[in-house]
Formats: structure tokens, sequence, C-alpha cells
């Protein structure tokens, strides 16, 4: 994509998850519900939000709470990127990033815990680390770095 300020990292097992980021702010996608992609014949229901908003809700909920709550407005702006995006697919050619002698390799370990497990469910943890590291590579290959 040749949109200047905008870069994707968006992985397509069990509906799409990850993240659109732009000059203004990063949105997030993930599906509604996983693990029915087999029970979905019309395709699947996806929510998008930005990452503003999560963590204004996080500020206004208690820690004790059994329930969250975000605050999902301005989500008219993810139709104009993504009317945005598809007009420059249309016009650009995908292009390779240079690859030069500056370039560096960064080792990951990713450590995960059982609330982790337990909150994705065993046959899910993988993918969702793939995308979330999949994020972070998106994240590091952003020139002022």
């Amino acid at each position: 994509m040749d949109i200047p300020g905008t870069s994707v990292a968006i992985s397509n097992c069990d509906g799409l998850a990850g993240m659109i980021k732009s000059d203004d702010d990063e949105y997030f996608i993930e599906p509604l519900e996983r693990g029915k992609q087999m029970e979905e014949e019309n395709g699947r229901i996806h929510v998008v939000y930005k990452r503003s908003a999560v963590e204004w809700a996080s500020g206004n909920v208690s820690h004790d709470c059994q329930y969250r709550e975000s605050n999902l407005g301005g989500l008219d702006d993810v139709g104009t990127i993504s009317s945005s995006i598809d007009q420059q697919l249309k016009e650009a050619a995908r292009q390779r990033r240079h690859t030069g002698e500056n370039d560096y390799n960064i080792e990951v370990l990713l450590g995960v815990d059982d609330s982790v497990v337990r909150f994705h469910g065993k046959e899910h943890v993988q993918n969702y680390l793939l995308t979330l590291m999949n994020i972070v590579n998106e994240i590091y290959h952003d020139e002022s770095l």
C-alpha cells in the first residue's frame, strides 16, 4: 500500500485479527466470536475499534468490575480509511521493502501464562500469539526506528 503514515498487520486465521495504524490513531479488528468459522455461511461478524477507545474505557472502569465497556464512537472513520485503502490498492502496484545494510534482527522469547490460555482457549492461543507478533513486527518496521 502506498498510503503515507499507514500500516496494516492482519491475520486471517479463524477470522480477521490485527491492527490498522494511521497517523491519527490505531484501529484493531477481531472476530466477535472465535472458533465458529465452520458454522458461518454468510461470513463472520467482526468488531473494529480505536486504540484510544480502549484506553479511555480502561481508565474509567474499576478493576473489580465484572464487565467491560468500550467507547466505540468514531467507527465511521474506519469506512473512510477502508475506501482510501481500496483506492490505493487499485492505483498502486505492490512493492517490496528495500532491505539495506542497516537492517537488524531481534530475537524474541514469548511467554504465556495460564490466564492467557484460559482467556483465548488452548486451540486459539497460538493464532493469537502469531497475530500479536505480526503487529509487533509491523511496529518495528516503522522508518522512525
